[in-house]
């Protein structure tokens, strides 16, 4: 969880870069493209350390691209969006995206 962590990192701080440099449709696709390829190693995976480090190394990929096309996306929407409407159009595409959340259950007594 570490490494996909830190690649969610890299991916946030690499983000503008990459949409300067290959469009921010584009960089988007790519986001969407990798996230199904990422799961494919699941399917492969076994016990030993050979796997996890796949796995790590996979997640990392994965994390970076999610950041680096959600970032894109949100910049995109930002920059089309009248200043007055962007609270509503963040909370539409939360919704829209996570589902609607319910409060946090109270905690136990």
């Amino acid at each position: 969880m570490g490494v996909g962590g830190a690649g969610g990192v890299a991916g946030a701080l690499l983000a503008p870069r990459i949409a300067a440099r290959i469009g921010i449709g584009s960089t988007i696709i790519v986001g969407f493209a990798v996230s199904p390829l990422a799961q494919v190693p699941l399917l492969l995976a076994g016990p030993g350390l050979r796997c996890q480090v796949v796995l790590a190394a996979t997640l990392a990929g994965q994390l970076f691209w999610a950041t680096v096309s959600g970032t894109s996306q949100r910049s995109l929407r930002q920059s089309v969006c009248d200043p007055s409407f962007q609270g509503r159009m963040q909370s539409a595409s939360t919704t829209l995206t996570a589902g609607a959340r319910s409060p946090p259950s109270p905690p136990a007594s």
